[in-house]
Formats: structure tokens, sequence, C-alpha cells
């Protein structure tokens, strides 16, 4: 969390990881607990969290998911 605080200030921040690590902090910052939230991430999903009152547990807001096939598909549309 402390990587993600140091970068607060930017504005926007892409993180890239592995499963479940990644389910895990994005349950985290959207219900303040890693595990109560079931987000599974595909290879080469992309989920949107916004967090207007800052890097916390339970802050975040999901803007929106993007599974691989929608992204493959948006990319075909041109």
């Amino acid at each position: 969390m402390g990587a993600i605080r140091s970068q607060a200030d930017h504005g926007s921040l892409a993180l890239v990881g592995h499963e479940p690590n990644l389910s895990e902090l994005a349950s985290f910052l959207l219900t303040g607990d890693e595990r109560r939230l079931l987000l599974e991430m595909k290879k080469g999903g992309v989920a949107c969290l916004a967090l207007p009152d800052g890097v916390a547990g339970g802050k975040g807001v999901l803007r929106w998911v993007a599974t691989p096939k929608m992204l493959r598909a948006m990319a075909t549309e041109g």
C-alpha cells in the first residue's frame, strides 16, 4: 500500500500483477477486506478503480471491468 500511496499525487496509476494478488488488492480497496469480494481477473483483464478519498481499504469505487474477450473485440472494431 505504501508504494501505491507514494504515487497518489500522479492522478492515475496502472498496477499490473498476477492472481490472486490483484483481485485481493481490488477487494481490499473496494471493501476493506481482501477476501470479501470475488473479482476474478483473467489473464489480460482490466479493472478500473477510483480512489476519491485516498488510498485506503474500503474507500475505492469500481468504475468498470473489461475481460480479455471484450478488449479483443474492441481492438478488432478499430
